[in-house]
């Protein structure tokens, strides 16, 4: 199974880079299950129900874990122990992570720590990601006006729920 993952949609222009691209991007890769990371759809400051993460479905069942890293932050919880207890309560036939880390070893690490249990760890770089943890405060990321680009992954998921390949997805949108 093909899985689009695309990265961090910023603002509208994020929003309208990605519906240019996605017919684009769809007869390319051919994926039967999208996921979108729209936390930060609504002009860089979150996600609404009316800019909600798509995610699409085709035969098997996906689970989506979000996670962020703890290396420089003050946490409640270890993103590594929360991983493991959400993956003994999560029924899906394969699972993406989605972690945002500011420490690449943080994110090596987590890739390691699920070897063999998930489809694939993915994320985005945190850049302003860290100031909104560190402060509790929303920032605002600021939206690209021209030369937007879509950027994720495609991950080829086997029966056994794991990846057997992930390629690099770097596309600029096209003009609107």
């Amino acid at each position: 199974m093909k899985v689009l993952f695309i990265g961090d949609v910023v603002g509208g222009p994020g929003r309208r880079g990605l519906a240019a691209a996605m017919p684009g991007l769809r007869e390319r890769f051919a994926p039967e299950i999208v996921i979108v990371n729209g936390e930060n759809s609504a002009g860089g400051m979150g996600i609404t129900e009316k800019t909600d993460t798509v995610v699409e479905i085709g035969g098997r069942r996906c689970g989506v874990i979000n996670l962020s890293g703890a290396i420089g932050l003050r946490v409640a919880r270890s993103p590594f122990h929360e991983a493991d207890n959400i993956l003994e309560k999560i029924e899906a036939d394969f699972v993406i992570v989605d972690f945002h880390a500011e420490v690449t070893s943080e994110k090596v690490a987590m890739g390691w720590h699920l070897d063999g249990q998930v489809a694939g760890v993915l994320g985005v770089k945190p850049e302003l990601i860290l100031e909104s943890l560190i402060t509790q405060m929303p920032v605002k990321f600021e939206t690209a006006d021209e030369d937007v680009w879509v950027m994720g992954a495609v991950v080829d998921v086997n029966d056994k729920g794991l990846a057997d390949s992930i390629t690099p997805v770097m596309v600029p949108a096209p003009e609107l």
